[in-house]
């Protein structure tokens, strides 16, 4: 019995490995976002007003941090008012590395 499972082994331990590796090449791209670690990031959100009583809204911008964008609509004044909060940034956003193409 010995010889009989010393003879099979070696061909199915290359087909086991084999399989892994075509496996890992084929999902890369999966792995790499699966496995990214949590990150946390920031959001800040500046509504611009039309004057000192700030009750029309004429303006805003959000930039996002775990996406890195920065966006403006309307007009910007001198009269703003800025709100920050965390957040988790998702795990393939540019903060944490962005992901492989494809994702």
């Amino acid at each position: 019995m010995k010889k009989t499972l010393g003879r099979y082994a070696t061909p199915r331990a290359v087909l086991v490995i084999a399989l892994v590796l075509l496996a890992l090449v084929v999902y890369q791209d999966k792995l790499a976002c699966s496995t990214a670690f949590v990150c946390y990031g920031v959001e800040t959100t500046e509504r611009y007003y039309s004057d000192a009583t700030y009750t029309t809204v004429v303006g805003k911008c959000v930039e996002n941090e775990c996406k890195g964008t920065y966006v403006c609509s309307g007009i910007q004044t001198e009269f703003v008012q800025t709100n920050t909060r965390g957040m988790l940034c998702n795990r393939c956003d540019i903060m944490c590395g962005g992901c492989w193409p494809g994702q």
